[in-house]
C-alpha cells in the first residue's frame, strides 16, 4: 500500500470515529434508497452499507461494528429476527431500529428493540428516533436490551411435532395454518411450508389468541398480515414477501373478525 493510500485510509478512519455509523439492512432496494436519502438530513450519521439479505449484513457488522442497524423484520430466507440472533452470538450489541410495513406484534418489542419504524418512514418519527439514540448511546442500554429482545423472541417459539420429530417455530414468522386431514399445514414468511402432525384445533391451542385467528373450520391466520375481509366473497387477503393470497373464511367469522380491534 502507498503511503498516499495509507494517508487516505487513515483519514477515513478518523472520518468514521467522528461519525455514528449505519448499517441499513432491507430485502426492497426502493426501501433501502429512500431510508439512505432520509438520513442525509443527518450529517452525524455516516451510512456504510445497505444490504439486501442477513447474510452480507453479518459479514459488514463483523467488519465495521455500527452504531445502528435499521433492520427490516420481514425478508425472505433469513428474516430480521434471524439476524438478531447471529449478531447475539457474536457478542455485538449494536443499537437496532426495526422497520417494518406491518403492525408485526411490534408492541412487544417496544422495550427490548430501541424503536421501530414503519413503512413508508415518516421523516418526523426518524428524528425522533435518531435524537433518542443521541441522548441515551452513552448510557450502556444495547447490551441488556439484545438479552431482553432475545429473550422475547425465544418466548415466540412454538414446538410443533411432525411425522418424524418435532419443530420450533417463531410464531412471527407463521402467515397461516390449513388443515390438512390429521395434519396441518403450516406457512412461513421465509416462504417454506411445514406438515405438522397436529391437527388445526390443536395447532390454534398452541398459538397467542391475539394475534391469530380461526377464520373457519380449515384455516387459522396471523392478524399482522392481514389487509383485506371480502364480505361478498367471504375471504381474508393477507400480504406477504410481496404476495397476496386470499383465504376462505365462513360468514359468522368473518364479522366477529370485523368487530375485533386489530
Amino acid at each position: 500500500m502507498s503511503s498516499k493510500e495509507s494517508q487516505k485510509k487513515l483519514g477515513y478512519k478518523s472520518f468514521i470515529m467522528n461519525k455514528i455509523t449505519a448499517l441499513i439492512v432491507d430485502d426492497e432496494k426502493d426501501a433501502r434508497d429512500m431510508l439512505e436519502r432520509r438520513l442525509i438530513d443527518f450529517p452525524e450519521i455516516i451510512v456504510i452499507s445497505k444490504e439486501s439479505n442477513v447474510d452480507s449484513a453479518i459479514a459488514k457488522i463483523i467488519e465495521h461494528n455500527p452504531d445502528i442497524i435499521f433492520l427490516d423484520i420481514d425478508m425472505p430466507g433469513k428474516d430480521g429476527f434471524d439476524l438478531i440472533n447471529e449478531i447475539r452470538s457474536l457478542n455485538l450489541n449494536p443499537t437496532i431500529i426495526f422497520i417494518t410495513a406491518y403492525n408485526h406484534a411490534i408492541e412487544a418489542f417496544e422495550q427490548a428493540a430501541f424503536d421501530y419504524l414503519l413503512k413508508p418512514i415518516d421523516p418526523e418519527r426518524l428524528k425522533k428516533s435518531i435524537n433518542r439514540y443521541k441522548v441515551e448511546k452513552n448510557q450502556k442500554k444495547s447490551e441488556a436490551r439484545f438479552e431482553k429482545l432475545q429473550t422475547i423472541l425465544n418466548q415466540n417459539k412454538i414446538r410443533f411435532n411432525t411425522r418424524t420429530g418435532c419443530m420450533l417455530v417463531d410464531t412471527h414468522k407463521i402467515i397461516y395454518c390449513q388443515a390438512s386431514g390429521n395434519y396441518t399445514e403450516i406457512v412461513l414468511s421465509n416462504g417454506l411450508q411445514e406438515t405438522v402432525s397436529q391437527q388445526l384445533g390443536q395447532v390454534e391451542k398452541l398459538l397467542p389468541p391475539d394475534f391469530f385467528f380461526r377464520i373457519d373450520r380449515s384455516a387459522i391466520i396471523n392478524l399482522n398480515y392481514l389487509i383485506k375481509i371480502d364480505r361478498r366473497l367471504k375471504c381474508c387477503e393477507l400480504y406477504y414477501g410481496e404476495r397476496n393470497i386470499k383465504l376462505k373464511a365462513s360468514r359468522e367469522r368473518l364479522k366477529k373478525l370485523e368487530g375485533m380491534e386489530i
